[in-house]
């Protein structure tokens, strides 16, 4: 069917705001057209006199673009239903998207609304009871019901003002969202400190935004201090190594948290040779510690 581009409006349950477009994608869209001309790989609907896209909103901004808004271009008009325009939408999200914790987010909260607003959906899909839960909301956008089921826990603490919404927006990966959520519940930063912990994450390489490093951002932005400047070398190296330490410390202290669900193994003869070894390790390790201490009795003792 032929509409004019300026007809054509985004898929209703896509929010544009949260899902902004992107400009790489855009000009790589309009060279491909400028070369072999436009194919019709924008779907759409007509729904109370307006042209729906489901998808294809990268396309659109690239004809929008190249032609003018008055030109008309050749796309196929489908009969597709709400449910099926809100899945379309959530593929195409998370094709463009991979796995941004942000667009998970939005998408499992248009989803949730959406069922609790069609009940027929709902009870399709095997709902019982009279809350909306992560397996029906995972069964709804076949996706994997862990995926729900952490976003429906961000989506929570955002709404109680636990999490800020702009720290969840830059996180790059599900994982080091679901470690931002553990260490957001256990340390409790404020709104400030969280944005900034997600940028630091953001920043980091792929291979290091393991647990620990996610940790390791928010309590940095918890305890920091301002340290006086100086430029002697040795001070400047005696920083170094204090942060060094400091991230060891870190690593360990979530080892040893790992550590705690094998006390029952930690108890079997099996393992005493393994144990043995790692007792001396400790036993160097208290010493160290003790020794850099001094008289002190801990390391309280050692800030004051």
């Amino acid at each position: 069917m032929k509409v004019q581009i300026k007809q054509l409006e985004p898929n209703p349950y896509r929010d544009m705001a949260h899902y902004p477009i992107d400009r790489e994608k855009v000009e790589a869209l309009k060279a491909s057209i400028k070369q072999t001309g436009f194919w019709d790989n924008i779907l759409a609907r007509k729904n109370n006199g307006k042209v729906q896209i489901a998808y294809g909103h990268h396309r659109l901004a690239a004809l929008l673009e190249i032609y003018k808004s008055t030109d008309e271009v050749d796309i196929p008009i489908k009969p597709l239903d709400d449910a099926t325009m809100l899945k379309i939408m959530a593929n195409e999200n998370m094709d463009e998207w991979k796995t941004a914790p942000a667009v998970i987010d939005e998408t499992v909260k248009v989803a949730k609304a959406f069922l609790e607003e069609h009940p027929e959906e709902y009870d399709a899909h095997g709902g019982r009871g009279p809350h909306v839960g992560f397996r029906i909301i995972a069964k709804f956008l076949n996706w994997k019901e862990f995926r729900v089921q952490d976003s429906l826990e961000r989506l929570g603490l955002i709404e109680q003002g636990v999490m800020e919404p702009e720290a969840v927006r830059v996180l790059p990966t599900e994982r080091a969202a679901r470690d931002f959520t553990k260490a957001v519940k256990q340390f409790k930063p404020t709104h400030t400190q969280q944005k900034k912990a997600a940028a630091t994450i953001a920043g980091m390489a792929k291979g290091d935004r393991g647990e620990a490093a996610v940790r390791g951002a928010i309590t940095e932005q918890i305890y920091r201090k301002e340290k006086p400047k100086h430029k002697e070398f040795k001070l400047l190296e005696l920083r170094e190594e204090i942060k060094e330490a400091s991230r060891l410390a870190r690593d360990l202290s979530s080892k040893l948290l790992t550590l705690t669900r094998f006390k029952q193994e930690l108890a079997d003869q099996v393992y005493r040779a393994e144990i043995k070894v790692f007792a001396i390790d400790w036993n160097v390790l208290v010493q160290a510690q003790k020794s850099f201490i001094g008289e002190k009795k801990n390391v309280k003792q050692l800030e004051g």
